[in-house]
């Protein structure tokens, strides 16, 4: 075997050897962004609840004070997730949180619609 022919062979090989460990990770950051919507949602549903016991316009008070790495922007996301994912959602519905958490690019064919939550 000539050398180009060598060297040909060891690019394929280490191609292959990227193409498996992409697709490992694409696995792994697949579960993870399943987890983190899951997460997402569970975060609304205490907010909505900590939101429903509090007196009105108390709640951007106690989250200031209570949740402090939690930032109402944040905040706001979770609970309009939570209202709109409420009880468990599908694989499909966590794709839609995921997005709306601004964690991956979303497109037009894909774009979960923008919900407004009263924020007292």
């Amino acid at each position: 075997m000539n050398q180009d022919a060598e060297t040909l062979e060891a690019i394929a090989v280490d191609l292959q050897t990227e193409a498996r460990l992409l697709q490992k990770l694409r696995v792994s950051l697949r579960a993870d962004l399943h987890s983190a919507g899951a997460a997402a949602i569970a975060c609304g549903e205490l907010l909505l609840r900590a939101k429903a016991t509090l007196p009105r316009g108390q709640f951007i008070r106690w989250l200031n004070e209570s949740c402090v790495d939690i930032s109402r922007k944040d905040a706001m996301r979770y609970l309009r997730l939570a209202a709109r994912y409420h009880g468990g959602a599908e694989a499909q519905s966590l794709r839609a949180a995921i997005e709306a958490l601004n964690v991956l690019p979303t497109t037009k064919a894909n774009r979960a619609p923008r919900c407004h939550q009263d924020e007292t």
